[in-house]
């Protein structure tokens, strides 16, 4: 069971068909009101990345599948477990894609100088970008699922969760102040699982 002020990693899972996997890593502190069971955050966690992926799943190629999402109380070092997403299965934008390693890109900035959130989403579909930058439906997009990954999620459950922006080296939470897109595509390199670090 997790308790109110623990923190909360949550990795999303994607897979291209090709074998290569997408993972997005999130940080969240549990507000309350109350300690939610195991079950809970689960299904909360469920439910928050479903929030975030929907406002892009249009843009995802169908040969991208949500593969899972596995939760730990980073507070206490346990693993909650790992699921299967509720709801999204695979994109649905047809099957051209761009190149694996260009990605949709949303920064989160905090009131600290030098500190900030990346998230760096899968490839979209290819009609997506035009002359080398994300078109302008593809920014809001992008936009609005950041706002969604870094704004306060309030669960079906009844719960309150704050996302974060963690510094690994001191264990600081900051919170975003300003989350936005860009139309210049982030570039992040993909590797098969087992290859590289």
């Amino acid at each position: 069971m997790a308790s109110v002020g623990d923190l909360l990693r949550v990795v999303a899972s994607l897979a291209l068909d090709v074998g290569v996997t997408f993972q997005n890593v999130y940080y969240l502190s549990i507000i309350g009101p109350a300690d939610p069971d195991t079950e809970e955050v689960l299904d909360d966690m469920g439910e928050y990345l479903e929030d975030i992926y929907s406002e892009i799943n249009a843009r995802i190629p169908s040969s991208i599948e949500y593969v899972e999402y596995e939760v730990t109380d980073v507070t206490v070092d346990v693993s909650l477990g790992t699921r299967d997403w509720p709801v999204l299965t695979a994109g649905t934008a047809g099957t051209d894609f761009t190149p694996a390693q260009v990605a949709g890109l949303v920064l989160a900035r905090t009131n600290t100088p030098g500190h900030h959130g990346r998230k760096y989403f899968p490839p979209f579909h290819e009609t997506s970008l035009d002359y080398g930058e994300f078109v302008s439906g593809a920014v809001v997009d992008l936009a609005e699922a950041g706002e969604a990954a870094f704004g306060s999620f309030s669960s079906t459950n009844g719960f309150t969760y704050m996302p974060c922006v963690l510094d690994r080296e001191t264990g600081t939470r900051r919170s975003a102040v300003e989350v936005g897109a860009t139309s210049i595509p982030g570039t992040q390199r993909r590797r098969r699982r087992g290859v590289g670090i």
